[in-house]
């Protein structure tokens, strides 16, 4: 409710709010006066839904929205009768509530490319390593300052490319990072805490480990696949470490 417009000089007006069991927002101007309290309903219980959204209150009290927003106030808190006899103009109250934090997530991440593998990229055991370690990055979003996270990686599925139907099993052509096999299991990529809300983690920030692509020198490759552009697909999770 907005009645910052109003002018209640006369003292006539009394107990204006006192059926108004559902108002949970109210703005006031500086004409509006009350010779006495306007019967100010008390804010309900915390866990309280917010009538008509799905929000709900954090404390049994009335807060001024100040500098916050109606779903996240940052004023203080205020009694039923600091709402009407103590109180700078304009101002907005609200039932206390606090938005809830967005959940943190994995917002953008690079191709781990390995550019164009000959066989001899293969030969003698050699794995060759992906091109792009030093521009690559796992992007996080919305972190908090004192919780330590999970970046973890798989290779989820085999070799595919478009237009053919062939196929290369990641068991025959299995991406790695460092020693780890991750055609078989995750392997934990990075761990740690954020002291702001969004990181960017470098496919290089562990000097000690490369992706890198191996292999089955017993592999029969369809013909039809030679010489094609080849994806496989990682698949990265974002959790909190305990």
């Amino acid at each position: 409710m907005d009645i910052s417009n109003w002018s209640t000089s006369s003292p006539a007006v009394v107990s204006m709010f006192f059926n108004t069991f559902d108002l949970w927002k109210i703005t006031l101007g500086p004409n509006v006066k009350f010779a006495a309290h306007p019967s100010f309903r008390s804010a309900p219980a915390a866990g309280t839904t917010i009538p008509g959204t799905s929000y709900t209150t954090t404390a049994a009290s009335w807060q001024i929205v100040g500098t916050g927003t109606e779903f996240n106030p940052k004023g203080a808190m205020v009694t039923t009768t600091e709402m009407y006899a103590d109180r700078t103009e304009p101002v907005t109250y609200v039932w206390a509530n606090k938005a809830e934090a967005s959940t943190p997530a994995i917002d953008t991440i690079s191709s781990l490319t390995f550019g164009t593998l000959a066989a001899s990229d293969f030969f003698n055991g050699n794995s060759p390593l992906a091109t792009n370690m030093t521009t690559g990055s796992v992007a996080l979003e919305d972190l908090d300052n004192i919780t330590t996270y999970n970046v973890t990686v798989a290779q989820t599925s085999d070799w595919i490319t478009d237009g053919e139907s062939a196929t290369i099993a990641k068991s025959n052509l299995k991406i790695k990072y460092g020693t780890s096999d991750l055609s078989t299991s995750a392997s934990s990529f990075w761990s740690g805490t954020s002291a702001t809300a969004t990181k960017n983690i470098a496919f290089n920030h562990d000097t000690t480990k490369n992706f890198s692509i191996w292999l089955n020198p017993s592999t029969v490759l369809n013909t039809a696949l030679l010489g094609k552009q080849l994806e496989s697909e990682l698949t990265w999770t974002l959790s909190e470490t305990p």
